[in-house]
């Protein structure tokens, strides 16, 4: 049992004070229990020559790495000031404008804006940065929360547990000074001589913002207060700091401020000495909380004249990911002793007379418990002001530390990375209890942590179970015990549920998984087993066998094998079922290792075998674990499709069996298969998604340059881990790593790199290897053992590939350690080499080992998912199998037809050889009598007697290009499997039962408004509605017939697109089809587009609802359509898409008798201008208008409605032709116009209130893409509530476009193309949506590239994109742009990265923001004529992603 130590020893001060620092680090303190070795490389020298280790690694750090710009993965965000082995705090610089987030230092910045208490390396949002404290000389700011004071790296030093800069300017400046002990911090401020010496506390400057703050002076030398902060990542978790700081001089004033409103504070009451001190309260009324820089502000509305009906997306009974239901007892209310603190001031200056004395120093502690224990915290350990003692204490902690693993050789530079990587993985979790083992748990109640340990917190556990916490097991696994000690604690006041992303005592549920489970077995693994491994062990099984906040998918996926892609929305940030099941996968795989370990067979076995459900989303036809529904089809998918998949895309993510991956190789192929894949996947090291190549700067791709390995290439990964660690770890401060350090998961990486080995194997302690970097490593473990790995020569400009490798005296060719390296030692002897030794670890059997306990020897696969046979047809389906046990076999086939159907198997036998397949062919006949609806043929492949996964191959019965053979979604449901449909994509449908009961059967003729449709025949479950996307239905339609109606609805608010109605002569005519909500905004609406209500149901089945539904009413509308009798109407081409939700289209219906009420059919002239008068033709409009009135739409901009105010004028009005002005331009700046090159919507509404067919108008394109731009993208630093690029509130910031190189009508060139920026000011329409509009282009002789510059928000975005050509004929390409937050890939390339973006809530937020460029190849014989955009969309919304096009051209 290791035991926490205090340590005191008397420094010698000019006030022969003593001063604590045996407390300096926690972790120093417990590993002084452990082996001793010669961290000054004496002991190891004598063992290895002329090699000497690094003496001292911690003057070997360079904090300032990672602090500037990262790759596709976003900035490192590591921060630059002091801290120790696992801190409680990092007080440390934030810089403006650009305060990174977590570690609010942005190495590119020239100015501090203050320096916080709390800062943590990396984790993708904002996070902590709490009580930033800024000196000043002089009068106050009139500002203080926004004071900023210059500084330049010249006058900046940063090292291991010390951080100093010089802020300010000539006689104003002041230098600041920082080092820390495990829960306490010293700074020391050197002022100029003045009386007017300043520091400025900020209180409400958390980077989240406050809930509430407090503080009080406490005589002359001494603040105390507390902040509330939290909502990592927009999340509701929530923490309380508490702080206390004491001086070495007094203040001789103080005050607080509110705003711009300074308020003097009078004189201060002397301390009474204890833990509760009295002192002089300086709360004020509550000031409005900070704004989160990281939280999605409302968005600015959309400029309309009479805005759109707002999207009444159909209510879901499920939780916001951001407030979960928790599944259990919630956690009680916070108890009084710590309380959520008090609103307050927005920030506290105290004031010093520094004319004699020029350095002040001051001292902090805080506590999450109470203000006493911040105190206490503060007493114990750092009772004196002894700034260099603290700092040498600290440096002699990371020595210590750092000396667990020394190496030696190499080049200087190199070192510091390797040391400064490690430096960075050792900062996180953090120590969490008090110094008397007081901590706030789970619970909100105050705990006391189990005697021997320290409670820690900060866990991002979706990425440092990968790398991090096996490094911090090996390092210092007396700190990794405390962290697994602490996760059972966690667990025990929360439900029993393990931290998933915790921040302090809160969970965030941020990313996907249930990473415990790998934290847990990992520490165990490598060594940290100083916990209750009973209790561990317990949790982790109930968690992993109980449906909960972590695993809230659990019963689907127990149930299908796999995460289903259309499963009911769950509380917890569940998205990206693909990923989320591979991490389940990992979780079971290390959690089965974890119960080997302590003996429990029976869950071994069982998690073994559910981890090889990977086997149930890997389609060998495509080669990726690919998306399925939970019908079992595969949702269709390419190696960059990104949907489904969690921050990457399919490519990146087929390798994510770390547990099996001899059994991947195998479906893979085979060794040599996979090993070109990984080829051409390392072509790029970097590439966010959509990316075919690797994206080594986010989590789920850092094992993969180590499956060389399991291929029978290992010189393959020294290859490009090389690459990966001198491409991406450079000694750079502006440019460092790959991504986000998340907590020091990416470090982590790094050391891992280059030390040469990876923990591949969830759970386990063996290690895939590549190559040491450095001639001599030396890893030091508790037991006293050492792994000694000696390779001479070793470096990383050529010498990185493994000749030959020898453990402890005998010859080891296989590219991999075993654990037992981890507990006994071992001497490594590596002779490298320039060139690769393509025989070493070549060999099948020595590759890593791999665990395929419960995984089936074979993948049954089909060609096609579903086959369509015509009444008395036939068709024919590819049956086929791919070994995934590496060994020969023989596969029997069988298939049982339904009545109706018939099969006939070529062969019943299919032959594998190792990492091979085989295929069969199926016929499949259909009876001309079989009613035409959906079938399933169960097909059986069996090897050796045992059946395997089961494969089903769904056949529709129907005509080609019949309404049935456009059925997509299943939309209707039994009320006895409520999970079988999904019409919403969130898990609810109709009710099957109430529908038969409205006179809706399934198969039956319905009539509605005088118009027969035939009910969808196909049984709950199966398809019955098509989902527009521009597919082609014939329509039997009868001679002379006058009218088309549609029964359907929309999901996710009503909805509307271009439908076109064909005819047998060729000509064709268009309409608006409008469907209303199918809740009607869960009955907040009324129906839209004149839609008549042709059923209403009382309730809808709901897959995540207690009892299987809710009483949201639901309903089915009917929409009607004028057919010309004179033509014969052959069929109808729905609308490529809809405006903002689906439109569903369950069945169409014809009619002879002549419609009523208003009827448009046509339009003229078409298309038309603005200014331009327009007739329409039709009927029922009424003799005299009255209170009718056309309804004139356009992108979103509504005209003519009763009670709109932007002018529209209607010429002429007659009972069939009623004729009006296009609108011009009005409203502020024209805000109100008409765009050309797009699809504008006529209706007519007469004085009946009877509403007419949408008709469209085209309107007239353009060759000025400024007549296009819809959408205001970028604002100035100064004014950034001006824009709104994204529908969040969030734009491009001018000043940071500049500094790029971007300028209005400035020239910008990329993808070989070269294009002009807007020439629009900061606060201009400058982008087009792309929304389906057609621009006319001057286009070049023999261009043969078209060129887009723009981005996309809220998520990647894609489209055709028509190119029709002056000869009249057309081409269409596929474009596509990803997230302007998500880095390049897919085809398009960054022009320009800048490291922030503007908000309307006035604060920019540092996140790296691009603009790309992307081309598709257009015909260099012909000349472009005109474009249409891709229809994406053509408003911005929170969460509906976009398309923005910023320009065009031709190269």
């Amino acid at each position: 049992m290791a035991r926490r130590v205090r340590v005191r020893r008397r420094i010698a001060q000019a006030a022969g004070a003593a001063v604590l620092t045996g407390a300096l680090s926690v972790a120093t303190a417990l590993a002084a229990t452990g082996p001793a070795f010669a961290a000054d490389g004496a002991t190891a020298t004598a063992a290895t020559g002329t090699i000497t280790p690094v003496a001292h690694p911690a003057t070997a750090v360079d904090p300032l790495l990672g602090t500037g710009d990262g790759g596709a993965g976003g900035a490192v965000n590591a921060f630059p000031g002091p801290d120790v082995p696992f801190g409680m705090l990092q007080w440390g610089p934030d810089t403006s404008p650009d305060r990174q987030a977590g570690g609010g230092y942005y190495y590119n910045d020239s100015a501090i804006s203050g320096f916080s208490l709390t800062h943590m390396s990396g984790p993708g949002c904002g996070a902590f940065g709490d009580v930033p404290i800024l000196p000043t000389v002089g009068a106050l700011p009139a500002d203080p929360s926004h004071a900023t004071a210059p500084f330049s790296h010249a006058v900046e030093t940063a090292s291991a547990d010390y951080y100093a800069v010089s802020t300010g300017t000539g006689a104003s400046a002041v230098k600041t000074e920082l080092t820390e002990t495990a829960r306490s911090v010293i700074g020391r401020f050197t002022f100029p001589a003045s009386d007017q010496s300043n520091l400025l506390v900020k209180l409400t400057g958390s980077q989240n913002g406050t809930n509430g703050v407090s503080a009080q002076v406490v005589g002359d030398h001494e603040l105390q207060g507390s902040v509330t902060s939290g909502h990592f990542c927009g999340a509701s978790d929530e923490y309380t700091l508490n702080f206390d700081v004491v001086f070495d001089q007094p203040f001789t004033a103080h005050g607080t401020w509110t705003g711009t409103t300074v308020t003097p504070g009078g004189s201060t009451t002397a301390s009474q000495g204890s833990n509760t001190p009295s002192g002089k309260a300086l709360d004020k009324a509550s000031p409005s909380p900070a704004p989160s820089p990281s939280a999605s502000p409302s968005p600015s509305p959309s400029p309309s004249a009479s805005p759109s009906p707002s999207p009444s997306a159909s209510p879901s009974p499920s939780p916001s990911p951001t407030a979960p239901t928790l599944h259990g007892q919630a956690p009680r209310a916070s108890d009084a002793k710590h309380a959520a603190a008090a609103t307050g001031p927005d920030g506290v200056y105290l004031t010093f007379d520094t004319t004699t004395t020029q350095t002040l120093q001051a001292k902090v502690a805080i506590s999450y418990v109470s203000a006493a224990n911040a105190k206490a915290n503060l007493q114990a350990e750092q009772p004196a002001f002894a700034f260099d003692a603290v700092h040498a204490a600290g440096v002699s902690a990371w020595d210590k530390e750092l000396s667990r693993i020394q190496i030696g050789g190499g080049t200087a530079a190199r070192q510091q990375v390797f040391y400064t990587a490690l430096y960075h993985a050792l900062l996180h979790p953090n120590i969490f209890s008090d110094a008397d083992g007081e901590y706030i748990g789970f619970d909100n109640q105050v705990h006391t942590v189990q005697p021997g340990h320290v409670q820690v917190a900060n866990f991002s556990g979706w990425d440092i179970y990968r790398t991090q916490v096996q490094l911090e097991a090996i390092v210092d696994p007396a700190m990794a015990s405390n962290a697994a000690q602490s996760i059972v604690n966690d667990a025990a006041q929360n439900n029993g549920m393990m931290p998933k992303w915790s921040m302090n005592n809160g969970e965030t549920y941020v990313m996907v998984g249930d990473p415990a489970d790998d934290e847990l077995a990992a520490y165990y693994a490598f060594g940290a087993r100083d916990f209750d491994t009973a209790s561990a062990l317990k949790y982790a099984l109930a968690e992993a066998n109980t449906p909960n906040n972590i695993r809230p998918d659990l019963a689907a996926f127990e149930k299908l094998g796999y995460v289903p892609t259309d499963g009911a929305t769950t509380c917890c940030n569940f998205y990206g079922p693909v990923s989320t099941t591979m991490e389940y996968g990992a979780a079971d795989a290390a959690l089965a290792q974890f119960a080997a370990a302590l003996g429990d067979k029976d869950n071994t076995k069982k998690l073994m075998t559910r981890a090889q459900d990977w086997q149930n989303l890997y389609n060998p036809a495509t080669g990726i674990l690919q998306p399925r529904t939970s019908s079992g089809t595969f949702v269709p998918a390419t190696l960059t499709t990104s949907d489904n998949y969690v921050e990457g895309d399919a490519s990146q993510y087929r390798w994510q069996i770390g547990w099996n991956l001899k059994g991947l190789v195998a479906a893979m192929g085979g060794g040599e298969a996979v090993a070109k894949q990984l080829d051409t996947f390392f072509t790029k090291l970097d590439e966010g998604p959509p990316s075919p190549y690797a994206f080594m700067g986010n989590e789920f791709d850092y094992g993969v340059p180590w499956l060389y390995d399991y291929t029978g290439t290992p010189w393959k990964a020294q290859e490009v881990l090389n690459r990966i660690r001198t491409e991406l770890y450079t000694d750079d401060p502006k440019q460092s790593l790959g991504g986000n350090d998340d907590l020091g998961t990416t470090s982590a990486l790094g050391a891992f790199a280059m030390l040469g080995m990876y923990p591949e194997t969830p759970g386990t302690a063996d290690m895939a290897l590549n190559s040491p970097e450095f001639p001599l490593e030396i890893i030091h473990l508790a037991n006293g053992k050492n792994i000694t790995i000696k390779a001479p020569g070793a470096d990383s400009v050529k010498n990185y590939y493994v000749q030959n490798l020898r453990v402890d005296g005998d010859d080891w060719t296989k590219p991999w350690l075993p654990a037992s390296v981890f507990t006994h030692g071992a001497r490594i002897d590596v002779r490298m080499g320039s060139t690769p030794d393509k025989h070493w670890g070549a060999e099948k059997h020595d590759a890593p080992p791999s665990d395929a306990t419960g995984a089936q020897p074979a993948i049954g696969y089909l060609s096609d998912q579903q086959i369509r046979v015509a009444p008395g047809g036939s068709a024919t389906v590819t049956v086929s199998a791919q070994d995934s046990a590496d060994q020969h076999q023989r596969i029997s086939v069988s298939a049982v037809p339904p009545t109706g159907l018939t099969t006939n198997l070529s062969s019943k036998t299919l032959k594998l050889s190792p990492a091979g397949h085989d295929s069969v062919t199926l016929t499949v006949k259909a009876d001309a009598s079989t009613p035409q609806t959906f079938y399933t043929v169960p097909i059986q492949l069996s090897a050796n007697g045992k059946p395997l996964a089961p494969i089903t191959l769904r056949v529709l019965v129907a005509p080609e290009g019949s309404l049935l053979a456009a059925f997509d979604n299943a939309g209707i449901a039994d009320d006895a499997a409520v999970d079988a449909a999904n019409f919403d994509g969130v898990g609810n449908s109709y009710s099957q039962q109430t529908l038969a009961a409205a006179g809706f059967t399934a198969g039956q003729q319905v009539t509605v408004g005088g118009i027969a449709y035939d009910w969808p025949l196909p049984a709950p479950g199966f398809p019955d509605n098509a989902v527009a996307a521009g597919q082609q239905v014939t329509v039997a339609a009868a001679a002379g017939t006058r009218q088309l109606g549609l029964l359907g609805s929309a999901a996710g608010g009503p909805s509307e697109g271009v439908m076109t109605l064909r005819y047998s002569d060729g000509s064709s005519s268009q309409y608006w089809l409008g469907l209303s909500d199918w809740t009607l905004g869960a009955g907040n609406s009324k129906p839209s587009f004149g839609n008549g209500d042709a059923v209403a149901l009382p309730y809808r089945d709901c897959a995540s609802c207690d009892g299987g539904k809710d009483t949201t009413a639901t309903h089915v509308f009917s929409t009607v359509f004028p057919v010309d009798p004179a033509k014969t109407l052959v069929g109808i081409t729905l609308p490529a898409g809809a405006d903002q939700g689906e439109l569903h289209v369950f069945a169409v219906g014809t009619s002879t008798a002549a419609p009523t009420g208003a009827v448009a059919t046509a339009l003229t002239p078409s298309p038309a201008t603005a200014g331009q008068q327009v007739t329409v033709h039709g009927s029922g409009f009424g003799a005299v208008q009255g209170t009718g009135y056309v309804a004139f739409a356009d992108q979103g901009v509504n005209w003519g409605s009763p009670g709109n105010s932007a002018p529209f004028t209607v010429d002429a009005w007659s009972d069939t032709e009623v004729t009006f002005t296009v609108p011009t331009p009005s409203g502020t700046g024209g805000v109100w116009h008409v765009y050309p090159g797009t699809n504008a919507s006529v209706t007519v509404v007469n004085a009946a209130g009877q509403v007419s067919d949408s008709t469209v108008l085209p309107i007239t394109p353009t060759a000025d893409p400024a007549d296009y731009y819809d959408n205001t993208g970028t604002s100035p630093d100064s004014g950034q509530k001006c824009a709104d690029y994204d529908g969040d509130g969030y734009s491009y910031s001018a000043d940071a476009l500049a500094k790029a190189g971007i300028t209005p009508g400035g020239a910008v060139t990329g993808a070989g193309v070269q294009f002009t920026w807007p020439d629009v000011q900061p606060c201009g329409a400058d982008n087009i949506l792309a929304a389906g509009q057609t621009m006319l282009v001057a286009g070049r002789a023999g261009a043969t590239t078209l060129g887009l510059l723009g981005s996309s928000t809220n998520g990647g975005s894609e489209g055709p994109i028509t190119v029709t050509y002056t000869d009249g004929t057309s081409t269409t390409r596929t474009v596509s742009f990803n997230d302007w937050a998500g880095g390049p890939g897919g085809g398009d390339e960054a022009v320009a990265t800048m490291p922030y973006r503007n908000s309307t809530s006035g604060t920019s937020q540092a996140i790296t923001m691009y603009v790309f460029a992307t081309a598709v190849p257009i015909d260099g014989s012909r000349t472009v004529a005109s474009i249409t955009f891709p229809n994406v969309a053509s408003q911005v919304g929170n969460n509906a992603t976009a398309m923005h096009v910023i320009a065009v051209g031709e190269a």
